[in-house]
């Protein structure tokens, strides 16, 4: 293990270097149908997915679906769109049904094995996040009353959101740098999601992505755009001809492009010009331009300028046909898997590889002294009987000390807005907390390191169901303990229960909520309850099996260990109930009563 850090740009490409990415693609389903929300159709959170379909080669419908027949196909009892019904499967969740298109044609990692591999998935899950932070700051009701691009340049810059939407689109710049796309040599999910952000970046902020420093992001966008599947999908959305319809192999309008063959037509065969990196590489090069695609063809194998002017027609000729390049022989698809029944219970999880990397050494947390997102961190290294050092400040630091350590985190984070929580692990800092906890769920065995057919692909699914659901629910845990008297009563009485419902759905008979053992949905999922149960004493009583699961994962060794350490007693106090045990609402220490008997606010605590 190293015992100096390499600059976040440098250890992303030393990672992308080492990896050999070899993708699980499954033919695509039949069938497909995008279940939207009428309200907000396909804006938004819904287009990465919509983005990833096409890019892929699917073909699929779409209909704006009402909330009570979404309930009926999807089975939750909370949030059930957007929605992907095929082959008798609803996924929902937007990043849980982007990640399993993903995962299913080529566009997100499929084995990682190495330490390598880990952190190339680590990457792609960072930027997801990042975006998903960007968009929900364009799409909050507040930005959208701003009544200028001056005026919501300036929104976010005070308060509970300390980034304006600058920095956002700023970090993605940094993130992006001098290179084609996010994840070379390949596109990924991860890249649909950066484009459909600049995207609205773009439309809310004319003004701002009109500057020279931008321009790196619309280009980016523009050869996103100039990729075959994709090009043929905008034309049919803005009313041109229709998408060529998806093939077998892989989901273009012809069949794929095997490198003996580019040789050949090239008239080069009998040569032994091998290609050094994946084809992905050229085809993201030909969208670029012609000196871009000979200056990929010199790095990437072919010494010779006139070997390299022969295979540029011929590959530019594939590319614009919207055949994809392979590195060898096609076999023929291998049928899928039979898809497992996932709408309650446990499911199978795929097998795992016979070794892995060594366990982690010299942890560092970097979070508030809270409970808050880092506490779902503390609970995997717990359960993994791991030890970690967390500096943070005190609670009777001032303000200087508090700005000092974010000051701090941002520079080894590297990013410009959100870096905590944030951990110091295997040589690099790993931010966001749907990375964090997907890194440590393929680090040390609670998160599944191989997909192998279907079955193992909606394993994946049914976790990342289950972190996205978790995340819905923290989000209002906080916002009851951040409410004022009416919110929480509310929270208590109403807007609580169909969530623990949904999770008791879920869980059904099983000890486990993704198979017979816990993975990292069942530490997150914990612990919102554990919070939901602290804000509303009494509350999981309603839900036995809720209840039992509670105590089954307190029970377990590492974590009974975490939470009777002097550590954890240290950290601040953080969730106090929100409602009495008559079920009347706690009034918090912030609000006031005017003369008219009116409720205001004198200030936000910080969670």
């Amino acid at each position: 293990m190293p015992t100096t850090l390499a600059p976040l740009e440098e250890l992303r490409a030393e990672a992308i270097e080492m990896v050999v990415w070899n993708p699980l693609v499954l033919p695509p389903p039949s069938q497909v149908k995008l279940h939207l929300h009428p309200a907000t159709a396909t804006h938004g959170k819904t287009d990465p997915i919509r983005a990833a379909l096409a890019e892929a080669g699917w073909t699929w419908s779409e209909e704006a679906t009402a909330a009570d027949k979404a309930k009926e196909l999807g089975g939750n009892l909370t949030n059930n769109l957007p929605m992907l019904q095929f082959d008798g499967q609803c996924l929902t969740q937007q990043t849980a049904i982007l990640r399993a298109v993903g995962r299913w044609s080529g566009l997100y990692p499929t084995h990682t094995h190495t330490l390598a591999e880990v952190g190339l998935a680590a990457d792609i899950d960072t930027l997801i996040s990042a975006c998903e932070d960007m968009v929900d700051l364009f799409t909050s009701s507040l930005f959208r009353r701003a009544k200028s691009e001056s005026d919501k340049l300036d929104f976010g810059t005070a308060g509970m959101l300390s980034h304006g939407p600058k920095a956002h689109v700023q970090n993605l710049l940094r993130l992006l740098g001098s290179r084609a796309s996010f994840t070379p040599p390949r596109i990924t999910i991860a890249d649909l999601t950066a484009y459909n952000a600049i995207l609205i970046a773009k439309k809310e902020l004319p003004a701002t992505l009109a500057a020279p420093e931008f321009a790196p992001l619309l280009s980016f966008c523009l050869r996103i755009e100039q990729r075959p599947n994709m090009a043929n999908w905008l034309a049919a959305e803005s009313g041109g001809s229709p998408p060529a319809k998806a093939a077998t192999t892989g989901g273009a309008a012809q069949g794929p492009v095997i490198w003996d063959d580019l040789l050949a037509e090239a008239g080069l065969q009998g040569q032994p010009i091998a290609l050094a990196s994946s084809l992905e590489v050229l085809t993201l090069a030909c969208g670029v331009g012609r000196p871009a695609l000979l200056q990929a063809l010199k790095e990437n194998g072919v010494a010779r300028l006139a070997d390299r002017q022969k295979l540029a027609g011929v590959v530019s000729k594939a590319v614009k046909a919207g055949r994809p390049l392979v590195d060898g022989a096609v076999a023929e698809a291998p049928p899928a898997t039979p898809a497992t029944d996932v709408s309650a219970g446990a499911t199978q999880s795929p097998s795992e590889p016979p070794s892995a990397p060594p366990p982690p050494m010299d942890l560092t947390l970097y979070y508030w002294p809270s409970h808050g997102r880092g506490e779902m961190v503390r609970l995997i290294l717990s359960e993994s009987g791991l030890s970690w050092k967390q500096p943070s400040w005190s609670p009777v630091d001032d303000d200087d000390a508090r700005l000092a350590y974010f000051a701090k985190c941002r520079t080894m984070g590297g990013h410009l807005t959100t870096n905590l929580p944030m951990l110091n692990i295997d040589g690099r800092y790993v931010t966001q907390t749907a990375s964090l906890l997907r890194y440590l769920g393929r680090r040390l065995g609670l998160y599944p390191r191989s997909v192998e057919g279907t079955a193992a692909l909606l394993a994946c699914w049914r976790i990342d169901q289950l972190i996205a659901a978790a995340d819905e629910l923290r989000d209002l845990n906080y916002g009851a303990a951040a409410g004022i008297s009416i919110t929480r009563a509310f929270y208590a009485r109403s807007t609580l229960h169909p969530h623990l419902a949904n999770f008791a759905r879920l869980l059904a008979d099983a000890d486990y909520f993704a198979g017979d053992g816990p993975s990292v949905a069942d530490f997150t999922v914990y612990d919102v309850l554990v919070v939901a149960e602290k804000q509303t004493p009494g509350v999981l009583a309603k839900y036995p099996t809720l209840l039992r699961f509670r105590d089954r994962v307190a029970a377990r060794p590492g974590v009974a260990a975490w939470n009777a350490s002097d550590m954890k007693a240290a950290m601040q106090a953080e969730h106090q109930p929100v409602v009495k045990p008559d079920g009347s609402a706690v009034i918090p220490e912030w609000e006031t009563v005017t003369p008219l008997g009116q409720a205001s606010r004198r200030g936000t605590p910080l969670i």
